[in-house]
């Protein structure tokens, strides 16, 4: 009889743990979803110019002449200055257009540097524009706020430059490249 109340308590013990277990276990339930979530983004490029416009009148029997004997006169520094954003590889272009005046000054009398990072073609230093794009400064990889502080240089001559306002409109082109 002893052996018979071991093995009752024995079961029911066992009951009781496997039966809690299992209320226990009733009460768990889980299940699992997934979300899939997903952001296509395009080249993206920014362009800011600040200052655009460029000024300086040559003031006679100061400035101007000494300016002429130079073969040249410089615009305002900083002025424009472009800032630029890009999520990619980048390049920045420039082109003139043809000037209007008294006179058909050559495209290439109006130079222009800048101090920016990631130079290309010289334009470190003063240098010719075209009509045609060229190519400022580009990079391999995005930037974020990059300035680049221009400045212009217009080529004189006595024998050619007739009094008069000119004026030539710079195009500039930030293109990300596939």
């Amino acid at each position: 009889m002893k052996t018979f109340v071991i093995v009752s308590l024995l079961c029911l013990g066992l009951f009781l743990i496997i039966g809690i277990g299992m209320v226990y276990a009733v009460d768990e339930d889980t299940e699992t979803q997934t979300s899939l979530v997903t952001l296509i983004i395009p080249h993206s490029a920014r362009l800011e110019i600040s200052d655009s416009a460029s000024s300086k009148t040559l003031v006679q029997d100061s400035d101007a002449e000494t300016d002429f004997d130079n073969g040249y006169t410089e615009m305002p520094v900083n002025s424009p200055i472009l800032k630029v954003s890009a999520n990619k590889n980048w390049v920045l272009s420039a082109k003139a257009s043809a000037w209007t005046g008294p006179y058909a000054k050559e495209v290439g009398d109006l130079q222009l540097k800048h101090d920016g990072s990631y130079v290309q073609n010289e334009f470190g230093a003063f240098k010719s524009l075209a009509l045609g794009d060229q190519v400022i400064a580009s990079n391999a990889i995005g930037v974020f706020d990059q300035n680049y502080n221009c400045q212009y240089k217009i080529l004189l001559d006595y024998t050619k430059d007739v009094p008069g306002t000119y004026t030539s409109t710079v195009t500039y082109t930030l293109v990300t490249e596939s």
